[in-house]
């Protein structure tokens, strides 16, 4: 456990020496995402917006997010130096 946890610790320490930024880590995406669906599931539940309505489309929201995620890859890419 203890060789673990020094290799975790350098590791770790590697990764922030890297240069890696606190946004390429952890994205508010996702914390934004969960406040929006924990809005629209309390919206439905009070009545004052039907769900029912949306689910036809919902895969409007995965093909979104797919987009944005390709841009980012493109973008990240292209900041790196190497061609899109």
């Amino acid at each position: 456990m203890i060789d673990a946890y020094r290799s975790a610790t350098l590791i770790n320490a590697r990764g922030t020496a890297a240069g890696l930024e606190e946004d390429d880590i952890e994205s508010p995406g996702w914390g934004i995402g969960l406040a929006v669906v924990g809005l629209l599931l309390f919206l439905n539940n009070m009545g004052w917006l039907r769900l029912s309505a949306l689910v036809p489309y919902w895969p409007i929201l995965l093909i979104a997010a797919g987009v944005v995620l390709l841009r980012r890859s493109m973008q990240r890419k292209a900041g790196n130096g190497t061609a899109v």
